[in-house]
């Protein structure tokens, strides 16, 4: 429900109606929401029986979106950083203008890494991207 925007009053109906079918046919539910909504489910009383267990999920900084790529890429190589400056670290790496929209999702990495197996150079992706 992270891209739902619910107009006043709508978000108590959308919680009892959750909750009704939590009740009526005895199942669990992953509910993924941004944290504005979380702050306005713990104001309902029903937050407790719908949602008894949550789990935080922590936005990625840059930092760990270069370490998700490099885990799942090819090695990289001194023509991947041609005319640019060769990280020596994964901190370094992620100074790249490119790792704060990388750190926006997990599927950005994956369609990067992708291209990287394609033996896309990293400056061509950062040429691209228009973020050197």
């Amino acid at each position: 429900i992270d891209h739902i925007s619910f107009p006043d009053g709508k978000l108590s109906q959308f919680i009892q109606k959750i909750k009704r079918l939590v009740e009526n046919v005895k199942c669990k539910l992953l509910l993924c929401c941004h944290d504005t909504i979380e702050k306005k489910l713990h104001t309902h009383s029903v937050h407790q029986a719908v949602l008894p267990q949550r789990i935080r999920i922590h936005p990625m900084d840059r930092v760990e979106s270069a370490k998700l790529l490099l885990d799942q890429a090819r090695n990289l190589y001194p023509w991947d950083f041609h005319k640019l400056h060769t990280p020596q670290t994964e901190v370094e790496m992620a100074q790249f203008p490119i790792f704060e929209w990388l750190s926006k999702s997990p599927a950005l990495i994956q369609h990067c890494t992708t291209a990287m197996q394609r033996k896309v150079p990293f400056c061509v992706i950062l040429n691209m991207m228009d973020c050197e």
